[in-house]
């Protein structure tokens, strides 16, 4: 059986306090499922954008194994520099309901149950700070993004394996009516990869359409490309109603090589660190999201998910108190989650 290395970086703010708590988990996990590997990965950045070679050093060994690191939130530009070093190319995000958060969510309850959505977005895509080049000249500022066309074409056919495997629709969103001969490049690269699964839906979805039919008619979308700040965008939209919150939702970054990385959609939470008031429910989420996309364990991915939920039915944090539920700090909602956990599995 085949190692699944999983690598655990505390990244800043409540990271330390939130991969604790997800290294705790897999070691549930590892009890009963042996082939897990856990590797605890040092700090990678010190500062601004100052990379420590051991650290580096312990990357390098899960990539080069095909694992998957889950990180704690990181700053901005080291967040791009992460990106570009390792060439994560494309993020994932899922995008379904919790039955537990149904109160705290703006939308009804009847249309939450549709939505079941996966958002794949290009991390060196339209309008992103990882590949733009700004030029002033006289007072003047040129744009110019650089694209690797087979690497689109590459990025294309994985979109078209995601929802080959679903329900056979591919949404491409973008925003057609400008930018036109980028969004043509675009365009172009999806409809000749198209040829290649004529049993997937391809359609061209403009962002703004996006962001309104989706919620009109949820069961007629499934699964969207989306460049880059469009997808962060509408991922953190998308997230944010469905759930009620940001913090309950987690993402992947992949490189075409097998190594990924997942970080939570929200932010570092500097100002909360070390207060036990993080809520852990994003990086449990990122956490089962590694099983299911990285190392193709839909039973573990489901375990972890269906457990949270059973969580969250009983206990809240602190943003999210609730009368209804019994509040809990960070160390202790993991402990309520682990004690879940172990009769789960």
């Amino acid at each position: 059986m085949s190692k699944l290395v999983l690598g655990f970086h505390e990244g800043e703010g409540t990271g330390k306090e939130l991969i604790s708590g997800a290294y705790s988990i897999a070691s549930v996990l590892k009890q009963k499922y042996p082939e897990i590997e856990l590797i605890k990965v040092p700090l990678l950045y010190k500062g601004y954008l100052k990379l420590d070679p051991f650290a580096k050093k312990v990357f390098d060994k899960i990539k080069k194994e095909k694992g998957a690191v889950i990180s704690g939130a990181i700053s901005g530009d080291n967040t791009y520099n992460l990106r570009s070093r390792y060439k994560f190319s494309y993020k994932l995000v899922e995008v379904k309901p919790f039955s537990s958060l149904k109160e705290i969510s703006p939308l009804k309850p009847d249309l939450r149950q549709k939505i079941d959505w996966l958002i794949i977005r290009h991390n060196k895509g339209i309008f992103t700070v990882a590949k733009e080049k700004w030029i002033v000249k006289n007072k003047k500022v040129e744009w110019a993004t650089e694209y690797d066309l087979s690497e689109l074409k590459d990025l294309a056919k994985i979109a078209f394996q995601y929802a080959q495997k679903r329900k056979k629709r591919l949404s491409l969103t973008v925003k057609s009516k400008q930018r036109s001969k980028v969004i043509a490049i675009w365009e172009n690269a999806f409809f000749q990869v198209a040829k290649e699964y004529p049993d997937v839906e391809l359609t061209i979805l403009n962002p703004d359409y996006a962001g309104a039919d989706c919620f009109r008619h949820p069961e007629k979308y499934d699964v969207f490309f989306m460049p880059d700040i469009i997808g962060d965008t509408l991922a953190d939209i998308y997230v944010a109603l469905l759930n009620g919150n940001r913090n309950f939702d987690g993402s992947g970054n992949f490189s075409l090589n097998g190594f990924s990385y997942y970080n939570t959609l929200h932010g570092a939470g500097k100002d909360i660190a070390g207060k036990n008031l993080a809520n852990p429910s994003g990086t449990i989420s990122n956490l089962s999201l590694i099983f299911k996309y990285s190392f193709n364990r839909e039973d573990i991915y489901s375990t972890l998910r269906n457990t949270l939920d059973k969580t969250l039915s009983k206990y809240s944090t602190a943003e999210i108190a609730s009368e209804r539920k019994i509040t809990l700090g960070t160390k202790e909602f993991f402990e309520k989650y682990i004690e879940s956990l172990k009769k789960d599995v």
